[in-house]
């Protein structure tokens, strides 16, 4: 995962980011489900941790809404890189 771009289907440079997705505690029944929505919402390069209720992918800058609007989503922050000065 890293911080990267893709081409879309029309030749436009897309910002592709890291994030890190927090599932809601009321939904871990429904995990695998909701990490296959946020999936078919944008999520690639997807590596789950259900017993920690997290989800760490990589989405397109303008996806990141989506992935907030799936239900049991409790929180979807981007990943910063922080380096020495």
């Amino acid at each position: 995962m890293g911080n990267s771009g893709i081409i879309d289907t029309h030749g436009v440079y897309m910002s592709q980011g890291d994030v890190t997705i927090r599932i809601e505690k009321n939904q871990e029944e429904n995990f695998d489900t909701i990490v296959s929505r946020l999936e078919k919402s944008g999520l690639t390069e997807v590596a789950p941790a259900k017993r920690f209720l997290i989800v760490n992918g990589s989405v397109d800058d303008s996806a990141i809404s989506r992935l907030k609007d799936v239900e049991g989503i409790a929180s979807v922050r981007p990943d910063r890189v922080y380096s020495r000065l």
